[in-house]
């Protein structure tokens, strides 16, 4: 399975590209190339052609709906999904990846129920990306203890899935718990060293707990892992506050 993560560590969005068994040709191998490196007008124009050719086979609708939303084309995306559904309704890759449209469109009910569906599947390979996107619905629309159940539930199925780690300590922070939020970010970090935003919300959470060597500690990581970036730029304002 591949994963696309929709802007990094700190997104909200796991959509899958579950691996073709069935269809080989030019044009679906191109296509694959072209959206695995994130071509997404080369791997449009391949896998149309794909989705002709093999237009029963649901792995290039879904395919083909990655690459329409990779382009910022939701509506086709929905439609590319929605076919692939209709020739396999228990393809749990395509329902999640359904959902994380309407999630990015905040058609909340929609990509819940798009969520649900995929769980539905018991031979789902990858249930943590689902339970992660439920509790980004659940974040979003400010249901946080929802949410903290549904991160929990990505990390019971997958420990070594960094985003739902971050994403429940976000949500420990919107309800001003500062010691799980810190104890989420540990545990992230545990998994994810070398990502600095978790560093510098550790950090913030020391802050908030008045563990202020702590905190100088944490930011001074996140400035040492991305000096030149945003999280280091941020890491090195809360350092001079510390001063």
């Amino acid at each position: 399975m591949k994963k696309i993560l929709i802007i990094g560590l700190a997104g909200w969005l796991v959509a899958c590209a579950s691996t073709p068994e069935k269809s080989t040709s030019f044009s679906h191998d191109m296509g694959m190339s072209a959206l695995a490196s994130g071509d997404y007008v080369n791997a449009i124009r391949h896998l149309q052609s794909a989705s002709q050719e093999h237009d029963k086979d649901p792995e290039v609708w879904n395919a083909l709906g990655l690459a329409y939303f990779g382009r910022g084309l939701p509506e086709r995306a929905i439609k590319a999904y929605q076919a692939a559904l209709e020739l396999d309704g228990e393809f749990s890759a395509a329902w999640n990846n359904l959902g994380v449209v309407y999630l990015d469109l905040t058609e909340y009910d929609s990509a819940l129920e798009s969520f649900r569906k995929a769980l539905d599947n018991i031979l789902y390979a990858h249930p943590e990306n689902a339970w992660f996107n439920i509790g980004i619905v659940y974040f979003q629309t400010n249901q946080f203890d929802e949410a903290l159940q549904a991160f929990n539930r990505a990390i019971r199925a997958q420990p070594n899935f960094c985003e739902p780690y971050y994403w429940a300590g976000e949500t420990y922070m919107k309800k001003q718990n500062w010691k799980e939020a810190k104890d989420t970010y540990r545990s992230l970090l545990e998994i994810c060293p070398k990502e600095p935003a978790p560093y510098v919300r550790a950090g913030l959470a020391y802050m908030k707990l008045k563990m202020r060597k702590t905190a100088r500690k944490y930011f001074e990581r996140a400035v040492e892992l991305d000096p030149d970036g945003d999280q280091g730029k941020e890491a090195s304002r809360y350092l001079k506050l510390l001063r």
